[in-house]
């Protein structure tokens, strides 16, 4: 397998992240999760509550 590198705008990342910090601090997981697989496509709920998420 090759990896591709993906390049990112600073200024979504640091949105999404931000995001993700107000998500952990409200304590919604469901939010944090789905925002981690929006940011990390890849990202895989493997056998857990969360893998209904998955696409």
């Amino acid at each position: 397998m090759i990896g591709s590198v993906r390049e990112y705008d600073y200024a979504i990342v640091e949105k999404q992240i931000s995001e993700l910090v107000n998500s952990f601090d409200a304590q919604k997981n469901t939010d944090i999760v789905l925002k981690m697989k929006e940011m990390v496509p890849e990202f895989k709920s493997n056998n857990s509550q969360f893998s209904k998420l998955d696409k």
